[in-house]
Parts: C-alpha cells; structure tokens; sequence
C-alpha cells in the first residue's frame, strides 16, 4: 500500500490531510482518529498537511481513517512510501521533516494546492476538494459567504420599505441556508467524539434564535461565522505559501566530506546523523545538525 511501512511495532501510514485550517481543526483530526481501534502514535502537522500514525496489525486500516476524516469533510491522501516516518523514531522524524520540505516543493512544487504569487488561491474548504485549485473567492466557503450576504442585504434592504412579516422569511432562510453544511458538520464531529464544537455551539445559537422569532440576530451570526471560517482558510492558505517560499531555498544537494578529506554531492535528505557536510562561505546550510 502506498504511505505505509511495516514494523515490529506495527504499520506506519501517512497521509496528507486537505481542509485543515486552524488548531482546532488539527484537534478534531487527531480525537477522531485516536478513538479508532489499533490506532498509535498520531501525529498532525497543520502547516504540512500530514497526519501520521501507526496501526496496529488486525486493527483499524487506511482505508477506515480516510472514511472517518471524509464524515468531517477533511480529505485525507495517502502519502508515496518514501515519505512515509513512523512518529516514535526522533531520528527518522528528524529526516522526515527534512524530506518533506524538499519532496512537496520538488515533486508537487504545491500544484494541487497552489496559492500563486500573491497568495490567489485558497485550500480546499472542508466541504469540496476540488476547490483546492480555485482561487479563494471561488470556493465553496466563499460562495456560502456571498449568498449569505445577498440574502441578509436583501433582507435588510426590503425591511426598510416593506413589513417584517414578508422580509422576516428571508432572514430565516439564510439561517437556514448555513445551518445545513454547520449542522451536518457538527453531528459528524459529534459522533467523532467531538459533540461541543464551535460548530455545534453555532448552531445552537442560530437554530435557538430563529425558534424564538430572532431571525434577523439568527442571519447575522451564521453570516459572521462563516466570513470567519473564510478569512481563517486565507490566513492559512498565505502562512502555508510562506512555508513552501522557505522551503524553496533550501539546498536540494550538500557536500559530504569523505574519511580521506575529499567531498561528495550528495541529495540532502540522505543526509545522517554524523555526517560532516562542508559549507562554503556564501553557501546556504542544506540541513540541521
């Protein structure tokens, strides 16, 4: 199987995991997948995209993982073998962090989840992966945010000039509108092990509002909410692009002294702990050490 690696102490598996945005997507993430049977050792990277875990033999499988993150709208994508590090060996870890700086920017070269030059295009929100390659305002959070917006201007606009009782209806299906995508967000987190999310206390609110005939409030606070979850997806997607820019500069090869004094080129992930490696004045470091 692709991204996994067989041990004594049972199968590492890695994955690059699309949709998260925050810290407390990352804790949503590793809560679901340690409830799992068998699961070891969970490992996520935000910034990265990469969860890691081990899996004990006869226990829960990559395919049972990639099943429970698509119930949170995150889209899990397993990683090629070679870049694949069991989370307990310092060392490897060490390597792995090492090679994925140089693997994502070499071979994806950000392509999947490409953001440009000036930061244009956005993750993939949690609901749709293919808005991974769309420019941020294109996406499905972007395009939930610009019909709330309509609807609530709309409805702002026609109370001015028509009674509440006509006008209080569009407010109530804009609440409507967010509270399908939060709410089935929020049963799935739920049910995850996750039951008072931001999503779950969202909708309690909103749903509490339009039930006591707050309609208006109601509109107003899924609005904010899911403008929120856009800037927060943006943010991420520049933070990321400044990561991948760094990357960048990394030195793809270094030079290995060798036990007589002379050097070798080699790739800067098989670099080892022990190694000399020669840097030159002006030279950039090709690694840590």
């Amino acid at each position: 199987m692709d991204g996994t690696r067989n041990g004594s102490q049972g199968q590492s598996v890695s994955w690059r995991v699309e949709g998260m945005d925050c810290a407390s997507c990352v804790a949503k993430v590793e809560k679901a997948v340690t409830r799992l049977p068998g699961v070891k050792d969970v490992s996520v990277n935000l910034i990265a995209e990469r969860l890691t875990v081990r899996l004990e033999p006869g226990a829960s499988d990559a395919t049972t993982i990639e099943q429970s993150l698509a119930g949170l709208g995150y889209t899990a994508r397993p990683l090629p073998a070679n870049d694949v590090v069991a989370p307990a060996d310092g060392h490897a870890h060490a390597a792995e962090e090492r090679d994925h700086a140089g693997h994502d920017q070499a071979d994806h070269d950000h392509g999947e989840h490409g953001h440009g030059d000036t930061f244009g295009h956005s993750h993939a929100d949690h609901e749709n992966p293919a808005d991974a390659t769309k420019p941020w305002y294109a996406t499905g959070k972007a395009r939930l945010v610009w019909l709330l917006g309509a609807l609530v201007l709309g409805a702002y606009a026609l109370s001015l000039v028509l009674p509440a009782r006509l006008t209080y209806p569009l407010f109530l299906a804009a609440t409507l509108v967010a509270l399908v995508p939060f709410g089935r967000r929020a049963f799935a987190l739920a049910r995850a092990g996750t039951p008072f999310s931001i999503e779950t206390l969202m909708v309690t609110a909103a749903a509490g509002a339009a039930v006591i005939g707050a309609a208006e409030e109601a509109a107003v606070v899924v609005l904010l909410f899911a403008l929120g979850e856009l800037l927060e997806n943006v943010a991420a997607g520049r933070a990321r692009a400044g990561i991948k820019a760094l990357a960048n500069l990394m030195p793809r090869t270094a030079r290995r002294l060798r036990a007589d004094g002379s050097t070798e080129e080699v790739p800067s992930d098989q670099l080892s702990v022990g190694d000399l490696v020669l840097v030159r004045p002006g030279d950039r470091v090709p690694c840590d050490g």
